[in-house]
């Protein structure tokens, strides 16, 4: 009959431990310098129990990058997300996340020249907020010629509730809104022959209503704000604004 071997005595205690500590050492903790994947993304910033946690940068394998803040290897806090295009970085949103979803106060812009500011939910549209439909803002300056502009409420990325719409012929829209169309209650401006029309809308058509002369000053004005990138605090600081407006009118 053999002699059993110890396996510890033979080749020292720690042995039978040592995929865990070899796991241990890969684990990745604190910042560190940049991390490479198979399918071509890297990390470049802070971990904590082996995940992304903290400030760091991930740069995908399409080229597109995410710069700010991470929970669990998920955005979450303050970031910018970049698209990579034709060989240059494009900014598509600057603002905060919750567990990898556009929530809170961010801006949004399009490749084809869209502009959101505003809140969001699960990554969507949602609460306050001013979307510029296409055209670079840049190109006009700030009065608001040469582009539709839509400033109100939003539901799941839709305009719903109150909001006004301005479109770059000069006409406005101010009233209801259901499902991304005029819904309710409303009036619009022509500028062209300066009437308005007050009436019901209903799935974007209007059902009744009335013509009068308008005085050009009471047509409403959507101003485009300038265009540049938000910091951490300016989005904070309008979260909280926003927050504090919420409660207060309950």
């Amino acid at each position: 009959m053999g002699t059993e071997v110890d396996a510890r005595s033979e080749w020292g205690a720690d042995t039978t431990q040592l995929w865990k500590t070899n796991d241990q050492m890969a684990d990745k903790q604190g910042e560190r310098s940049t991390v490479y994947w198979v399918g071509g993304m890297q990390y470049k910033g802070e971990w904590a129990r082996n995940m992304m946690n903290g400030k760091g940068t991930l740069t995908y394998a399409s080229g597109d990058k995410y710069e700010g803040e991470w929970l669990d290897n998920k955005r979450h806090g303050f970031g910018t997300l970049w698209k990579h295009e034709s060989g240059k970085f494009r900014v598509e949103y600057n603002g905060t996340w919750v567990g990898g979803k556009k929530q809170g106060f961010g801006v949004f812009y399009s490749a084809a020249g869209d502009r959101y500011e505003g809140e969001w939910a699960a990554s969507k549209r949602h609460g306050k907020g001013r979307q510029t439909f296409g055209a670079d803002p840049r190109a006009r300056g700030a009065a608001g010629g040469g582009a539709d502009v839509y400033q109100g409420d939003w539901v799941a990325g839709n305009r719903c509730g109150g909001g006004t719409m301005q479109y770059a012929n000069g006409d406005a829209f101010q009233g209801g809104w259901d499902g991304d169309d005029k819904h309710g209650e409303g009036t619009y401006f022509y500028e062209a022959t300066q009437t308005r029309y007050d009436g019901v809308w209903e799935a974007g058509t209007p059902r009744c209503g009335s013509y009068c002369a308008t005085d050009p000053a009471a047509t409403p004005k959507v101003a485009l704000p300038a265009l540049r990138l938000l910091n951490a605090e300016e989005v904070s600081e309008r979260a909280a604004r926003l927050a504090i407006q919420r409660v207060e009118g309950q």
